[in-house]
């Protein structure tokens, strides 16, 4: 990663919704277990793409997911979510982030520098005294950013590793 970068999370926003929406179909669906349901489609406008990233909730509770977009200068490289608390289930199942870098700047430390970003967003927002996320058993390049990010293993099973960071 070259000094000279600049890195910054930022909310989805209505104002840089054509780069964002570039971004999100470029993403191909389930790709290391990131959901993005609308990888390569076409017949939705960029406002009602958007529009569902702003209004994401887990439905079954109506928590609110949060949407940001990793940028390094002027490109996005990564998206990440961040679901402001979790359920019982999530906390078995998945967790607080989950998070995704387009394939040409994975390996670069973008990943770890805007799961670093993105901690330091969730501490504002989860009432959590840890952050728990997961990763699938497949993917070691997560489980290093997470690591990088002081998490440690908190359990593992055939489908992943959870990890937790605390953060109070």
């Amino acid at each position: 990663m070259s000094v000279n970068n600049k890195i910054v999370l930022r909310k989805a926003n209505l104002d840089e919704m054509d780069k964002e929406v570039e971004f999100i179909r470029k993403v191909p669906f389930l790709e290391n277990g990131f959901a993005n349901f609308f990888y390569n489609v076409l017949n939705r406008t960029n406002e009602e793409i958007l529009f569902y990233c702003l209004n994401l909730s887990y439905s079954e509770d109506n928590i609110p997911i949060y949407t940001y977009f990793l940028w390094v200068d002027d490109k996005i490289v990564g998206m990440y979510h961040l679901l402001s608390r979790l359920t019982e289930d999530q906390k078995k199942k998945d967790g607080h982030i989950s998070y995704t870098i387009l394939k040409e700047y994975r390996g670069k430390g973008y990943g770890t520098e805007g799961l670093a970003l993105m901690i330091d967003e969730a501490k504002t927002i989860i009432p959590e005294d840890e952050i728990y996320m997961h990763t699938t058993i497949n993917n070691p390049a997560s489980l290093k950013m997470m690591m990088n990010n002081n998490a440690y293993v908190f359990r593992n099973d055939e489908f992943g590793i959870f990890t937790r960071i605390k953060i109070k």
